[in-house]
C-alpha cells in the first residue's frame, strides 16, 4: 500500500510487497481462517486413533505418602 503510491525509493525498498501486483481475490478473513483451521484441525483428529491414560488418584488431600483405600477403590470400579 504505502510502496505502492509512494515515489520514495527508500520506502519502495521498505515494504517490497507494495510491488507486487493485486491478483484480484478477496483477502481471507478471520472468520474464513478460522473455519479453515477448523476444518483442518478435525481432518487431522479423524486420522488419529484416540487413547487414554487413566489414573487414580489417591487422596482428595494432593500429598504424597497418603492412600485413602475407600478413594482408589471407587475410581478403580468405575475406570472401567
Amino acid at each position: 500500500l504505502i510502496g505502492q503510491k509512494s515515489r520514495s525509493e527508500f520506502l519502495n525498498d521498505l515494504f517490497p510487497e507494495g510491488k507486487q501486483k493485486h491478483d484480484g481475490k478477496k483477502p481471507i478473513t478471520a472468520g474464513k481462517a478460522y473455519v479453515r483451521d477448523m476444518q483442518a484441525l478435525i481432518a487431522d483428529l479423524e486420522k488419529c486413533e484416540p487413547h487414554y491414560i487413566r489414573t487414580i488418584k489417591p487422596n482428595d488431600q494432593k500429598r504424597g505418602g497418603i492412600y485413602d483405600m475407600s478413594l482408589v477403590e471407587h475410581q478403580a470400579r468405575y475406570l472401567g
